[in-house]
């Protein structure tokens, strides 16, 4: 409950007081370490928090359950335990059932006056079976049981497994918490949400490698030490392979922009039959290796149909999103991600529309019957996150057919939508902001009258995009549509056309009306208006009072958007 209230603090104090009454008090009747899923809930939350040093706090954890590590003895009431002052906490003291019960019922009195605390301030409720739990422990205190030889729980410890959701515990007195693949994948998450500690110079020389190879360095290090565990525990619930750890690997080569030395990302379990993209050269390409890692998930599950490795939306999301940042040797964007993008996107239609056969075959329809299988091939919808991220792509290529190619994928998610009905297939602002992106930056052009075809299709592209928005009941513009509307506009009319001014002037009208001038409005317009327009619609002069000493001073000179009143209607 605590954890889904992001209170990493709480989580942590039950976490530390429960090793501690493992340790001290129960060990001859339970394990003498938290359940893994106890660790998992700690970790869970310290990945919600934002406390300093979370990733090394979550290495620490997951090294500390594969070693085994029972450093208790240290523990002090600061960690949340608490005297006992009717039984001795020596952990060598056997107890009987009866002073067993009595502890029992003791600590489970303090977790109900804990959760009636906690119930004056969050969403923790007592339930019925909770309390009759601690009245059969009162009455009947043959209730409580070691467990059987089988490994099973008595039937009231079950009631109250029951009531909160826990796990089953292992049965082994002696043995250690073991990690499972939510525990990697748990202390991945926090490393890629807080790379490192917080540099302790100013100088910020280690900025890249925070987000780049040093962070792909640290993740690398925990999928080794994972694959050693799986390697030495085979009995293990830990899974290297599971599309979790995959797509955590896929994500962090999507943050690197950079060229790396090939065969850091290598994965020993994979089948590297996609690694020979990489050759021709001593540096492996983030992009190529991601998606190496996604094609290798995808020739795994059809090889074992294991469904724990299968590749969901997520994966080529994050795939895709590393062609975004892909540059080729000579610095320069070219059509190459973009196709990269587009044929990602054509292998993921292509899976799912596999899977669906699978359960169409079964006798599941397409909408599903709420069962596990439908809801797990639910996940590899290519939906519009997944044309965005293409569009994305797109927008960021020096492609002529980027706008065209970005309004085509619009298009294909509309008519998607109108076919199916399917609100999955619905595009939303960004899908109509990838669009008008994709015309902005389609040239630096507009200072003379010779404007190419492709340009005006492009502007032609961005207007009725903007329109097709103001018109669609689902989505509308904000400030990013009418930033790079106005964008748009600047670099694709020339200056010399005499409508020029008076189309920048009723696009930024209109922004006004609507309420959604921003700093990148204002900005947007101080680019692409001349000298005359500002001062109509902004009342101030355009530049400061030694702009005419400079050449480009009409053209390039900033305006300070902070000192420009603005009428709160804007």
């Amino acid at each position: 409950g605590w954890a889904k209230q992001n209170n990493f603090q709480k989580v942590n104090s039950l976490f530390q007081r429960l090793k501690h009454y493992h340790h001290h008090i129960i060990t001859t009747s339970t394990s003498k370490n938290p359940h893994a899923e106890s660790y998992n809930t700690l970790l869970d939350a310290l990945l919600q928090s934002d406390i300093p040093f979370a990733s090394v706090q979550a290495e620490a954890l997951l090294r500390e359950m594969i070693v085994g590590g029972d450093n208790h003895d240290n523990d002090t009431n600061e960690t949340g335990g608490e005297d006992d002052d009717d039984i001795e906490r020596s952990p060598s003291v056997d107890r009987t059932k009866d002073e067993l019960k009595k502890l029992t019922v003791k600590r489970l009195k303090e977790v109900i006056g804990e959760m009636n605390i906690s119930s004056k301030t969050s969403n923790l409720r007592l339930k019925a079976d909770i309390i009759q739990f601690i009245l059969d422990q009162q009455q009947h205190p043959q209730q409580l049981q070691q467990p059987n030889e089988l490994g099973s729980y008595s039937e009231t410890e079950n009631v109250v497994g029951d009531a909160v959701d826990a796990p089953t515990l292992t049965t082994d007195k002696n043995a250690a918490p073991q990690p499972n693949t939510r525990t990697f994948h748990l202390v991945l998450s926090c490393i890629l949400r807080y790379p490192f500690p917080p540099a302790s110079d100013t100088t910020g020389e280690n900025d890249d490698d925070r987000s780049g190879d040093g962070l792909q360095e640290k993740i690398q290090e925990i999928v080794d030490l994972m694959i050693e565990y799986e390697h030495r525990n085979p009995d293990s619930d830990v899974n290297s392979r599971h599309i979790s750890i995959t797509n955590t690997r896929i994500k962090v080569l999507g943050r690197q922009p950079k060229r790396q030395p090939k065969g850091s990302t290598n994965n020993n379990n994979q089948d590297p039959k996609h690694s020979s993209k990489n050759n021709g050269g001593s540096m492996a390409i983030p992009a190529e290796e991601a998606e190496s890692l996604l094609l290798d998930a995808i020739a795994l599950y059809r090889r074992e149909g294991n469904i724990a490795v299968r590749p969901d939306a997520a994966s080529f999301i994050n795939a895709i999103h590393a062609w975004r940042n892909y540059r080729p040797s000579s610095g320069k964007r070219t059509k190459r991600a973009a196709l990269q993008a587009m044929n990602l996107l054509q292998v993921l239609e292509e899976l799912y529309a596999e899977e669906v056969l699978k359960l169409s075959k079964a006798g599941v329809t397409e909408d599903g019957d709420g069962s596990s299988s439908s809801i797990s091939v639910d996940k590899l919808k290519p939906d519009y996150r997944v044309y965005n991220a293409v569009q994305h792509v797109w927008a960021r290529s020096r492609s002529k057919d980027k706008a065209v190619e970005a309004r085509a994928l619009l298009d294909k998610l509309i008519n998607l939508r109108d076919e199916t009905g399917d609100t999955d297939y619905s595009p939303n602002k960004r899908s109509y902001n990838n669009v008008i992106n994709a015309c902005t930056f389609f040239t630096k052009g507009g200072n003379g009258s010779d404007v190419s075809e492709e340009c005006q299709n492009a502007l032609r592209i961005a207007v009725q995009t903007f329109n097709d928005m103001r018109a669609s009941d689902n989505v509308d513009p904000d400030h990013v549509t009418y930033g790079m509307l106005l964008k748009a506009v600047g670099a694709l009319m020339p200056e010399t056309n005499a409508n020029r001014n008076r189309v920048i002037e009723n696009i930024f009208r209109k922004c006004c009306k609507d309420g959604y001038v921003s700093e990148f409005v204002l900005e947007s317009f101080t680019t692409v208006s001349n000298q005359l327009l500002y001062q109509k619609i902004i009342g101030a002069v355009k530049g400061d009072a030694d702009a005419d000493t400079d050449a480009d001073a009409d053209a390039d000179t900033d305006v300070d958007v902070d000192s420009i009143y603005i009428p709160i209607e804007w």
